[in-house]
Order: structure tokens, then sequence, then C-alpha cells
């Protein structure tokens, strides 16, 4: 037997035809995107979808605004295409993790920065 549970085997299945089905929306809103997880109840009613603008370009909020409007269509064309008896509510979220890690590293690299030019200019006062 298997060590994930059938509701993360879903969800990794929910996260390949999303991808594909989403190249399908019209929607001038939906624009390139990554799906970065998946999380699906262990009922399969529910499934909540993290996504992010590919390269960060685009309106998150406007991004959200068509995912949503677009729900319906996406859960029945998913439906059909991963064959599960009922259609899992998407509800979509703008995963924010991304954004907080390239923070991080961007505090990161200026305090090493930092410490560099501090440890440059002790360097030089030690010389003269």
């Amino acid at each position: 037997m298997s060590d994930f549970k059938r509701a993360e085997r879903v969800a990794i299945e929910i996260q390949r035809a999303l991808s594909d089905i989403l190249r399908t929306v019209k929607d001038p809103r939906v624009v390139p995107l990554s799906i970065t997880h998946v999380f699906v109840t262990d009922d399969l009613r529910l499934s909540r979808v993290r996504v992010v603008p590919m390269g960060g370009v685009g309106d998150s909020h406007k991004l959200l605004e068509g995912l949503r409007a677009a729900s319906g269509f996406l859960s029945r064309k998913l439906a059909k295409k991963v064959r599960m008896k009922y259609a899992p509510r998407l509800e979509f979220h703008i995963d924010e993790q991304l954004d907080h890690a390239f923070s991080l590293v961007e505090q990161l690299e200026s305090l090493i920065q930092e410490d560099s030019e501090e440890y440059s200019s002790e360097d030089s006062s030690q010389e003269e």
C-alpha cells in the first residue's frame, strides 16, 4: 500500500489536469500562471488551489477574479478529465509564500552586502 492518502494522489492528478485545462480559459484576467500546490479534503469535495502569476507578471486580484469566475467551467472539465464521481469545488488562492521567500533572500543579500562593506572598511583602516 502506498504511503500517500487518496486525497494526496487526487491532488497531484488535479494539479496536472488543471495545468492543461487552464490553457483553454479565454478570460483575459487569467494570465499564465503556475499552480504551486493543491490541497484536497479527505472527502474529495473541495480543492484549494494555490497559484502564482508566471514570472510575477499580472495583477493577482484580477487573476483571482478570473479564476473564480471560471471555477464552474474548470470544475466540470476537471471532473471529466480526472473521472471523479463528484466534481470538486475549486477554491483559488494566491500563493504568497514565494513572495515571502524572495523577500527573505533580498534581506539576507542586503545583510551580506552590508557585512562585506563593513569588513572591507575595517581592512582598509587597519592598513593605514
